[in-house]
């Protein structure tokens, strides 16, 4: 009698094993939740759980509704390089267009870094302006940026088109002294036009190793505007 009473109980509790909801089944579905507590939770769940996150979340980039999947390219932006192999469908989303608000994949293939540059390369052949400006638009979000990031910033300042020039320089602003290396190779080059560029760059950057490329001191650097200015000296007494 003990003996069977023993196993009633292990059955019992193997079946209440078998029946418990999956953690990560019911976070993923909580993305698609009415509710924006409920959604940051099974975000904040999601994200815990790292790599072994990633494909859910990529499943749902290809089959859950628009709020979840808003989410589900945020959650994978946050996991950085650990989000790799979502790459790729990240940047499949910003050449078919799939999203109204590109620039949340855009975000998010920032975040995840140099595993996603070698697709984002790819993306840069593609005919359409929005495609490339919004790949562009990634590679200069990288922080920091990976060298073949910076390489591809710097050949997209000859993009046909202006917006994706613009988001090359920008991204090439931001990227502050990393940048300058590039920067420095195009401004002694044989190209006048490109030099003339990459000089304005580097100015606006305004780092000590960007002033001393363009032949300053590296005390020319620029101020930090958050400084407070310094207090005038006292009127000397009469």
């Amino acid at each position: 009698a003990p003996t069977a009473a023993l196993l009633l109980v292990a059955g019992c509790a193997s079946l209440k094993a078998a029946t418990a909801p999956d953690p990560q089944a019911t976070a993923v579905r909580d993305l698609g939740d009415a509710r924006p507590e409920v959604r940051a939770r099974a975000a904040a769940d999601l994200e815990h759980g790292g790599a072994a996150s990633v494909a859910p979340l990529v499943a749902v980039l290809s089959g859950g509704p628009d709020v979840a999947r808003y989410e589900a390219v945020r959650i994978l932006g946050r996991l950085g390089p650990a989000a790799a192999a979502a790459a790729p469908r990240l940047v499949e989303m910003v050449r078919a267009e799939e999203l109204a608000i590109p620039v949340s994949v855009a975000d998010a293939l920032a975040g995840i870094g140099a595993p996603a540059v070698p697709p984002l390369l790819e993306a840069l052949r593609d005919p359409d302006e929005a495609v490339r400006y919004w790949t562009v638009r990634a590679l200069g979000g990288m922080r920091p940026p990976p060298a073949a990031a910076l390489e591809a910033l710097t050949a997209a300042l000859d993009d046909p088109a202006e917006s994706v020039q613009g988001a090359a320089a920008q991204g090439l602003i931001g990227a502050g002294g990393a940048a300058v290396p590039a920067l420095l190779r195009l401004l002694l080059g044989d190209d006048l036009d490109r030099a003339t560029a990459s000089a304005d760059l580097l100015e606006q950057i305004g780092t000590p190793d960007a002033v001393a490329a363009l032949g300053g001191d590296g005390d020319e650097a620029q101020e930090d505007p958050t400084a407070d200015p310094a207090e005038p000296e006292a009127s000397p007494a009469p």
